[in-house]
This record gives C-alpha cells, structure tokens and sequence, in this order.
C-alpha cells in the first residue's frame, strides 16, 4: 500500500499542483494529512495567500481514502465544516501488518 503523508497547509494551496501529481502518478492508496490546514496562525503575514475554501474542495475530492489529523491551528470549525473526519490526539493505521501511529504534534 502507498501511503502519502503531508501537513501543514495552513491554508495555502501553493504546493497542492504537485500533492495532486502524486497522488495521480504514484497511484497512491491512502493519503495521510497531519493538520493544520485551513488557518495559518495568528502570525502569518500574508493572508492574501490563504485559500481555505480551495483547500477544503481539494481535500474533498480525495475524502475516500483521506486521514485527517487535528493540528494545532485547526478548530471545532474546521472540523465541522469539513466533509471528512478529522481525528484528535493520536491515531493509528495498520497496513500490511505494520501498525503507523500519526499525530500533528
């Protein structure tokens, strides 16, 4: 099974083009995001960049093979706004007999 991890979003889609070519040519089965996707933080200075309305579509269209992981600048919102589940604390995938334990922090 392949498995893609990434994280940190926050809410930019600049490295989304090259997440998506990924997924479609390394035929990827499950994709593992770690959190912090919408929101990028009270400190962020460019907000012009955030997209998170294109963030949350993009993810949308993997939502049957995608784990999603809270991070620490995501909200109750976000997790309700989103069509998929997004797990708290620590979670755990077992693939081929190999158990992945995954978090934000």
């Amino acid at each position: 099974m392949k498995i893609l991890f990434f994280s940190d979003v926050h809410g930019i889609k600049d490295n989304l083009d090259l997440l998506e070519l990924k997924i479609k040519t390394q035929k990827i089965d499950k994709i593992v995001c770690l959190g912090d996707i919408y929101y990028p933080g009270p400190d962020y200075d460019q907000a012009q960049k955030i997209d998170s309305k294109y963030i949350l579509n993009f993810l949308n269209r993997y939502s049957d093979r995608l784990i999603c992981m809270k991070g620490n600048c995501d909200s109750l919102v976000d997790i309700k706004v989103s069509d998929f589940p997004i797990c708290q604390g620590i979670s755990l995938i077992n693939t081929d007999g190999i158990d992945l334990y995954i978090t934000h922090g």
